[in-house]
């Protein structure tokens, strides 16, 4: 640098070309069958280009070994591998860049916008895109600034996804327009400008192909394209890493928008008696003409839908209205069959559409209701008879829900308020993936089936079961006037106990009972006996203990189906056969797998510091705990109840990773008792013919501990404890990593199975230190995982720095930019730059602002798939991946497929080859999916930031540490910092453990907007104008 003048000249790099034309879809589709159709171009329009970063499967490079160039063909340190990056051994990409935004038309540039010019007094012509609400004076006239995305520059050899807004997709809210004209296939409605168009969107592929190969000391770059289907080369210059082949040329793109209005969704739902079997099926029977005698329908169960906005994890709310403001209703009520011509769901004594007919088809008086007090304002099921109280009902245990929005909803069928008062219990028996609701995704236009694969059907199907029905068949049974079951001798007894079903890991399996209820603790079971293929007549439920007992049951070869309160048992026409001949029949342990997973956490007033949860210990009330996905969106909300514990049932084994985190606002970390579930028998279980195990109290009866292969030594987390009992009694993180166990050195016998191990093996238990602020987490159907939270007060003159997130603001509800607050479905964004500066006073007595830290907010990617600087070692690594099988000790096939995998985005960001070797040949390899098995291992959410910053870690001890190589700044990231591994200019040493600690005193954070993206503001609100659905031609509250 020098103080002097000096020309600079700036070279930027040209545009694509790239050709992009929107098209409405509706008009496309109708051009198929009617040339006489043009379709309609949408030219103004708001455009995004991220870089795609998932997996990419590149077709010429699936063979092993893979061609010269390909991805993984060489590996840094292992030179040519022959190893073909596997999907199935990676992780999924959290994280999209932004690379390119720009606007094309008037609506989409939000033109016609002033500025107020102070020379002249008045308001001029102005174009506001230099961000955060900045406008400038607009000299074109235009009124905005039109950039199309061929101006972009793109790596040749990426790919990529391009995103369009059209710019008219308001104006069917402003216009009130309703209609269905715009979805005739001419995109005209009958007011000028009342017509929209949604998102719309297209991958851009990659346009070259490069392949470096090496020959000697010599490396070459080639660059392939498709010129007129001729594959043409280049070689990129000297200092680059790519080129474009003369000719080459990205393809076109055409993007298909849905025109709106948009055909709203229906949805259907039918709720039925279960109990011929009892099996979670629906088993009616019937035929054309003759209704179904067995699992009618229910009427008078209400309907209630949540929202889950499109994901799993816990719901944002109950849906109560439809998209135009009317109460969510069963819309069959009122249907006149037209067979007898009644109402045959009159789910109001008065219809709400009528008039009622009588069997003439004359119109029975009092019956029409033009006021509408009919509607009932909630979805209740169509009743067993229609509307003259004796004829049976088709759409008996049937609703259909219409004008509702695309989505992903949660279906609760309840019995309603009359059925509960006459003293009915109806139990819910099946389950579409281990909960109340049953899911169900609508696209735009749903119609009222579900659809996919063979015959149609309902969108939902649940099933229920009366006790007292059920009971009261038995009597028949047993004096043979049951016209369904023949039975006698009715002087058996029939006892048990339901126990959860413990998966091993894999490739291992066997199945293991839990030995008792616990980890069905939170459930009530319930038994049901009955014909193989028939009617049940025998139901009681289980105790506490989960044993249960029934007596009075006749001799023969019966079914026995178990099921739960909260639908966590596998019923799905899941059963035991039992066969009875006069006396007690013990049928001793019934493991019952549970459909999704569980984690259990603590969080404790850690009075000793050592990290674990003692039984003096006392846990922490009403601590948030929640589960987030990757991209720092919320999964689950959680507090901690009275005695600490914050549990979490039914979550979804996504086969991949959630981030758990807690609070450490009121009191600092400790340290986290971490365990994981190994699979296979539960501690206390295990025999001399079974799979290993443990005997901790955790995890007693809950999950295995016995960890059969550790990872090295050299790839335990920085810090961390290690344990040999997942209680890890008499262990302390004050004691430091080399107070820990040593790995498990166990073989498995190829012959007979059996595990023996050199010493003793280690648990899946672990402190991990107080730097971890997030587990990252992998569970599986079954499977109990536990962290407990240690806290302390913070010490005299101690302080726990700044935290916080920058937030993907997609849904921005209020005029005041300081109400936001993180809404659990929008994502966090990574890699931004925050910086911290210190508030002091200027010499002339002014506030001062220094800038005293700098940091980027945390990636997901980057931390999964990442390495600490200067080595080798992955940030996350997994036990429990056994080598290949050999002669002397059993193993894992999957192992050839895991065998030196490198890390994904390792290989993309280095140009196709892996710039880091993972170790081991990759057998500790941490990655989603159900061979990974459970996992607990810290990771960060995409979007965190903290202060002090912490730019690196010790691979060994975990302390902050300066980053391998840097001499001059060093935090090596070019500011200087005091202290080792932050770029903290005025931190001190924390006076409990010497870490980097901010200075009491007062702080502002600033966050740099990256690039495209804009900071909320006022104007920025955007619940107000949204899509418009085409209208029902009645309404329940016409005006």
């Amino acid at each position: 640098m020098s103080s002097g003048s000096a020309t600079v000249t700036i070279n930027f790099a040209p545009g694509t070309g790239l050709a992009v034309t929107v098209l409405d879809g509706k008009d496309v589709l109708a051009a198929r069958t009617n040339p006489g159709v043009t379709p309609t171009v949408i030219a103004d329009y708001r455009w995004i280009i991220e870089e795609d970063r998932t997996f990419y499967v590149d077709p010429n490079c699936t063979a092993n070994p893979p061609a010269a160039g390909c991805p993984g063909a060489t590996t840094a340190g292992l030179g040519t591998t022959g190893i073909v990056p596997t999907f199935g051994t990676n992780f999924h990409t959290s994280y999209m860049p932004l690379i390119a935004a720009g606007c094309t038309g008037q609506l989409s540039c939000e033109g016609g916008q002033t500025i107020f010019n102070p020379v002249t007094g008045t308001h001029d012509a102005a174009v506001c895109d230099l961000g955060n609400g900045v406008c400038r004076p607009d000299t074109s006239g235009n009124g905005f600034a039109s950039h199309m995305p061929g101006e972009v520059h793109l790596d040749p050899t990426k790919r990529y996804y391009l995103t369009i807004f059209p710019g008219d997709a308001g104006n069917p809210f402003a216009n009130g327009n309703l209609s269905a004209d715009c979805t005739n296939g001419s995109a005209a409605a009958s007011t000028p400008g009342a017509c929209g168009h949604g998102m719309g969107g297209t991958p851009i592929a990659a346009l070259v192909s490069c392949s470096t190969t090496t020959s000697g000391t010599t490396t070459s770059t080639t660059c392939t394209a498709t010129v007129n289907g001729v594959a043409v080369s280049c070689t990129p210059a000297t200092g680059q890493t790519s080129c474009v082949p003369a000719g080459a040329a990205y393809s076109s793109l055409t993007v298909l928008t849905q025109p709106d209005p948009y055909p709203p969704s229906k949805l259907s739902v039918f709720v039925f008696q279960d109990d011929f079997p009892l099996n979670g099926e629906h088993d009616g029977g019937g035929s054309v003409d003759v209704l179904a005698p067995n699992e009618a329908g229910l009427g008078g169960f209400n309907i209630v839908l949540f929202d889950d906005a499109g994901g799993t994890g816990d719901a944002t709310g109950q849906m109560t209205y439809d998209m135009f403001n009317q109460p969510l209703v069963n819309s069959l009520a009122g249907t006149i069959d037209p067979a007898t011509g009644l109402d045959a769901c009159p789910v109001t004594k008065v219809s709400r559409i009528g008039p009622q007919f009588d069997a003439n088809g004359n119109p029975i008086a009092g019956t029409l209701d033009p006021t509408q007090l009919g509607i009932t304002g909630t979805i209740v099921t169509c009743p067993k008879y229609e509307s003259n109280g004796t004829t049976l009902s088709p759409l008996a245990g049937q609703a259909v829900i219409a004008n509702l929005m695309p989505g992903r909803y949660g279906v609760v069928a309840t019995p309603g308020a009359d059925l509960i008062a006459r003293g009915e219990e109806w139990l819910q028996t099946n389950t579409l993936d281990g909960q109340k609701a049953h899911d169900s995704f609508l696209r735009i236009g749903e119609p009222s089936f579900f659809q996919e694969f063979g015959p149609a059907g309902y969108h939902v199907s649940i099933g229920f079961a009366n006790a007292a029905i059920i009971n009261a068949r038995l009597a028949g049974v047993c004096n043979g006037t049951d016209p369904n079951v023949a039975g006698g001798g009715c002087t058996n007894t029939l006892t048990g106990f339901v126990s959860t079903e413990r998966m091993s890991r894999t490739p291992d399996e066997r199945l293991y009972g839990s030995g008792d209820y616990s980890s069905f603790g939170f459930t009530q079971c319930y038994v049901s006996v009955g014909d193989a293929d028939g009617e049940d007549f025998a139901f009681t439920k289980c105790d506490g203990s989960g044993h249960f007992t029934l007596s009075g049951l006749p001799s023969g070869d019966w079914r026995l189906t178990v099921f739960d309160q909260w639908n966590d048992m596998l019923v799905d026409g899941l059963s035991m056969p039992v066969r009875l001949s006069g006396g007690t029949t013990d049928f001793g342990e019934i493991a019952m797998n549970q459909w999704q997973t569980n984690i259990y956490t603590s969080t404790f007033f850690d009075a000793n510091g050592n990290g674990v949860r003692d039984t003096n210990e006392t846990g922490l009330t009403l601590v948030p705990t929640n589960i987030r996905f990757r991209d720092g969106s919320y999964s689950n909300f959680n507090n901690t109840d009275l005695a600490g514990n914050a549990g979490f049932n039914e979550i979804f084994p996504l086969f991949s990773w959630y981030v758990i985190e807690t609070t450490a606002t009121r009191f600092k970390n400790t340290g986290i008792h971490v365990v994981y579930d190994a699979g296979g028998p539960a501690d206390g279980t295990c025999t001399s013919t079974t799979a290993p195990c443990k005997s901790s109290a955790i995890a007693a009866n809950m999950a295995n501990t016995f960890e059969t292969v550790s990872v090295p030594a050299a790839l335990r987390v920085p810090g961390a404890v290690y344990c040999n009992n997942a209680d890890c009694t008499g262990k302390s993180i004050l004691s430091g990593p080399g107070s820990s166990d040593a790995p498990s050195a166990c073989t498995i016998s190829p012959t007979t199975g059996a595990t023996s191990c050199t010493g003793t093996a280690l648990s899946t238990g672990r402190i991990d230190p107080p730097w971890v602020t997030s587990e990252g987490w992998q569970g599986f159907s079954g499977q109990n995982s536990f962290l407990e939270f240690g806290k302390a007060p913070f010490a005299a003159g101690e302080n726990g720095g700044i935290h916080g997130e920058v937030i993907y603001a997609s849904t921005r509800p209020f005029d005041d930019p300081q109400l936001l607050l993180h809404t659990s479905w929008t994502p966090d964004v990574p890699g931004v730059t925050i910086n911290l500066y210190q508030v002091g006073t200027a010499a002339d007595g002014t506030q001062s602002l220094t800038l005293v830290d700098t940091t980027k907010t945390s990636s997901w990617d980057d931390w999964a798939q990442g390495f600490y600087p200067g080595t080798n070692k992955p940030y996350m690594n997994c036990p429990g991946q056994l080598a290949q099988p050999t002669t002397s000790a059993g193993g894992d096939l999957f192992f050839f497929t895991l065998y030196n995998q490198p890390m994904y985005l390792d290989v993309y960001n280095n140009g196709g080859t892996p710039a880091h070797t993972v170790p081991n040949n990759s057998q500790f390899k941490c990655y989603d999916g159900m061979h990974s098995w459970n996992e607990l291992q810290p990771a960060p959410y995409d979007g965190m930031y903290q202060f002090p910053s912490i730019v690196n870690r010790d691979p060994t001890s975990g302390a902050a540490a300066n980053v391998p190589g840097s001499t001059s700044n060093p935090a090596g990231t070019g500011t200087p910092g005091l202290m080792a591994g932050s770029n903290c200019t005025v931190c001190v040493a924390n006076p409990t453990d010497g870490t980097p600690m901010l200075p009491n005193g007062q702080y502002v954070v600033e966050m740099i907007v990256p690039p495209g993206y804009e900071l909320v503001k006022e104007e920025d609100k955007n619940i107000l104008i949204g899509d418009n659905y085409i209208a029902p031609v009645t309404v329940q509250f016409p005006g």
